[in-house]
């Protein structure tokens, strides 16, 4: 959080993970979570919940679309820029080059590209290993929960 600069009135920093039980191979249960702070880094919102991917990338795009989705139902979407950090070097690459995208995943990026489109200003970048560990929590914790709990304030 120390390396983070921000420069507008409002933004909102947010990290997302997905967990899995056994933790390489992914098969068996997995969730996912996602911690949203202030400009000054104070926790704003969070979301906790089961995931339905067959792999962990799957999840996390999953996770960044849940994130995205309550980024809009708070209301911030059109009056601040979001910045989400992510675990996955392989889905940032994704998201950063259309070309490298599997088609597999067309329709969750269809999604993605439709809500980036209509949100001010957002970032993605790439997380510090252990950069957050309350969103890895959440995200454990979601593999446990029987539908997807979200919060704000």
């Amino acid at each position: 959080m120390d390396t983070l600069i921000f420069h507008s009135k409002m933004r909102a920093l947010l990290w997302v993970r997905a967990a899995a039980e056994d933790g390489v191979a992914f098969e068996g249960e997995s969730g996912v979570g996602g911690v949203m702070r202030d400009e000054k880094g104070i926790v704003r919102a969070l979301f906790s919940g089961p995931s339905v991917a067959c792999d962990a990338k799957s999840a996390e795009l999953g996770a960044i679309i849940t994130a995205m989705d309550v980024f809009n139902d708070i209301g911030w979407k059109g009056s601040c820029s979001l910045i989400v950090e992510m675990g996955s070097r392989e889905v940032f690459n994704w998201i950063l080059e259309k070309s490298s995208r599997p088609w597999s995943q067309h329709p969750v990026f269809a999604e993605l590209d439709r809500m980036r489109a209509s949100t001010r200003k957002l970032t993605f970048t790439l997380a510090e290993a252990g950069g957050n560990e309350m969103a890895d929590a959440l995200a454990s914790a979601g593999m446990s929960r029987p539908c997807l709990f979200r919060a704000w304030w």
